[in-house]
């Protein structure tokens, strides 16, 4: 009995980014940390940290702002984790993909100071939270 051996069919994801080391698709991350840090860094000019108390317009500006660079971050970032998630889907060999993939996780984990998220180390462990002065 003879057997065939045909090629599985691939994804083409050149149109997402030419590869997982490619320059583009290392800018794309870059571009999302030096993001995520510097909403980080606005977090913090924000004075959000649990003791403020802005009035209800401040608040509502603080919010809106935010959550605007978040989500702008989540939509880049969605794209980033799918292209790399389906390179490792479609080749669970790929070390290079398997290696992305690992640094995104890292990438992932966001907790601007601050955040109730700050609570908690990555692994969801929760962290105990600084003592304060009354």
């Amino acid at each position: 009995m003879a057997t065939t051996t045909a090629e599985l069919p691939r994804w083409d994801l050149e149109n997402v980014f030419p590869g997982v080391r490619s320059p583009e698709l290392d800018a794309a991350v870059a571009e999302v940390q030096a993001d995520i840090e510097a909403l980080g860094r606005r977090y913090e000019e924000l004075g959000i940290d649990g003791d403020a108390r802005p009035s209800a317009d401040e608040a509502a500006a603080a919010f809106d702002e935010l959550a605007d660079r978040l989500n702008a971050i989540v939509d880049r970032f969605s794209t980033i984790a799918a292209y790399v998630t389906c390179l490792v889907t479609a080749d669970s060999r790929d070390s290079e993909a398997q290696a992305r993939q690992s640094e995104l996780r890292l990438l992932g984990v966001f907790r601007p100071a601050g955040s109730p998220a700050e609570a908690y180390y990555p692994d969801g462990t929760p962290a105990a939270p600084p003592d304060k002065e009354s």
